[in-house]
């Protein structure tokens, strides 16, 4: 018998890049076919550089991380959806989408997104230097970082035609390598397995994978901020690469989304802080508040110059970019809500801010998004992302209580306040939002590498207990909760669409909602209460035991 020759080490190799090369040259001919533009080579490869440079970044990041194979499958399944999902919705959405809505009929899901890429490519086409994006000049970007971006791309790549899957390129692959860094610091932190399930989160998370999909800075933002954890961990074990990953980070933050960089500057000091493997002494205190002092200033000399603060001194610059935020987008959040008019006419004008905070929180609101008539496409992208975030939201609740009475010291005291940073950063979110159903979530998804890390080590927390699903009974009672809310609020969203006889008022409704509510957690009161005497009784020897 003839023994079978095994490939060297050497010629797998080349083998693989073989192998990469002639899918990047077909996926570049797939995408110059579909991007409407008529010279076809140039667009070849100009998407085939893109292709390989994105390839080559994530073999980088796999290597610098030591990542293993499944680490590796999700980071290339986040790369593979965005990048499809990206090109189909701008190839269907012209035909499928509103019809009187400019940026879907250009093939766009986010308006920021279109104004921002048809600013950039105006950018491109004309004679400005690239820098001119941070100059404040353009409406579709008020940093300027992400159309810069985009006008680079464009002038130097795509020069003879607007391709706009260029950019989509780089979101995605942008996004996988958010991905590999998640991995890397939750199996810093958690362990392999948590790792994983946070890396697959970060992969599939719908919002993450609709904004990593568009040309949104969001999409540069979320993985910017897993770079920035993952370095604080490596600074902390004294390897040189946690330096410059944080310095990367600060960086792309910077100029794309400053008021994210001072927020994850912050919590990022104080995980550093309550790391119990160092103590705090004062030259660390002081170095903490000079570079948080240092990281306000910077924000606040950004924030001076746009256009809309100009006119606002001190401090009033950042109670102002809220205050404007809130104010505009709550205006246009109530205006397009006839049953938020009722409730805030209700309960008095200086209720709206709260009631807006608490709709928000619950926004995209999954029962409006599975009734609610509508284009197809629209229906289906937004049970998308509803379905997305309520999957997340009970173990978004229930962290904060498994953080507390965790037993063991080593990252307890980091998940109290990453369990405090999750919810204070969702009301910014909903606050600076307005409760719009866009915005808001957005805004929220921007820390969803925190969320994924709590939400990994959770996971993997209830799994390797035993009977975990007798200690922890409330968790399954928050998705009763959920489930109730999603039943009673369908029933009303059919009754105000198709059937107007079912229809109850929206306070009867919210009453329906309380009172079966509080229902689940009186009978979970009272059953956990059973087993406490129940177990004490058992415990207690019987008057004729004590006898013999």
């Amino acid at each position: 018998m003839k023994r079978t020759r095994l490939l060297s080490h050497t010629q797998k190799i080349w083998l693989g890049w073989f192998a990469i090369i002639a899918a990047a040259i077909l996926a570049g001919l797939l995408l110059a076919a579909l991007d409407g533009s008529q010279a076809i080579w140039s667009g070849v490869l100009a998407y085939m550089l893109l292709l390989l440079l994105g390839v080559c970044g994530l073999l980088g990041m796999r290597r610098l991380l030591h990542a293993n194979h499944a680490a590796w499958r999700a980071a290339i399944v986040a790369s593979m959806v965005r990048l499809v999902i990206g090109v189909i919705l701008m190839l269907i959405l012209p035909q499928a989408g509103y019809q009187d809505n400019p940026a879907s009929q250009a093939g766009y899901l986010f308006k920021d997104a279109y104004r921002r890429d048809v600013q950039a490519w105006e950018l491109a086409q004309s004679s400005a230097p690239i820098i001119t994006a941070f100059a404040g000049e353009f409406s579709g970007d008020q940093y300027g970082g992400m159309l810069a971006l985009s006008a680079l791309i464009y002038r130097y790549l795509s020069a003879d035609a607007h391709r706009p899957f260029l950019v989509l390129i780089v979101t995605a692959a942008v996004s996988a390598l958010g991905v590999l860094a998640t991995w890397g610091v939750v199996k810093a932190w958690f362990g392999e397995p948590a790792a994983l399930i946070s890396a697959w989160l970060m992969a599939l998370y719908p919002e993450a994978v609709l904004l990593g999909a568009s040309h949104m800075r969001e999409a540069l933002v979320i993985p910017a901020i897993a770079f920035a954890w993952y370095g604080m961990v490596a600074v902390t074990e004294r390897s040189a690469r946690g330096g410059w990953l944080v310095a990367i980070a600060a960086i792309v933050l910077l100029l794309v989304q400053p008021a994210a960089a001072l927020g994850v500057f912050l919590v990022l000091l104080v995980l550093w802080t309550l790391d119990p493997s160092r103590r705090l002494s004062l030259k660390r205190a002081f170095i903490a508040g000079g570079l948080s002092l240092l990281a306000l200033v910077v924000l606040y000399s950004i924030w001076a110059h746009l256009p809309s603060l100009q006119y606002t001194k001190g401090w009033q610059v950042f109670v102002q970019w809220l205050e404007n935020n809130f104010m505009f987008q709550g205006k246009i959040t109530v205006r397009a809500s006839g049953w938020l008019q009722n409730i805030i006419g209700d309960l008095g004008e200086q209720w709206r801010g709260v009631v807006l905070l608490v709709y928000g929180i619950f926004q995209p609101v999954l029962p409006a998004a599975l009734i609610t008539p509508g284009a197809s496409i629209w229906r289906v992208v937004g049970i998308f992302r509803a379905a997305g975030w309520y999957f997340i939201l009970p173990f978004l609740v229930y962290i904060p209580w498994m953080a507390w009475v965790e037993k063991s010291e080593r990252h307890r005291r980091q998940l109290i306040w990453l369990a405090m940073v999750m919810w204070g950063w969702t009301l910014i979110a909903s606050a600076n939002g307005g409760g719009d159903q866009w915005d808001n979530p957005r805004y929220r998804t921007m820390f969803l590498v925190f969320m994924a890390g709590a939400i990994g080590w959770m996971w993997q927390t209830l799994r390797l207990r035993d009977n975990w699903r007798e200690k922890h009974r409330w968790f399954h009672r928050l998705v009763a909760l959920e489930g109730v809310f999603i039943l009673v609020f369908s029933y009303w969203y059919v009754g105000r669409k198709y059937i107007r006889a079912i229809w109850l008022d929206i306070w009867v409704v919210l009453i329906i909602f309380l009172v079966l509510g509080g229902g689940i957690i009186l009978w979970g009161w009272r059953q956990d209460h059973k087993r406490r005497q129940a177990a004490a009784t058992e415990e207690t020897p019987s008057e004729d035991r004590k006898a013999v």
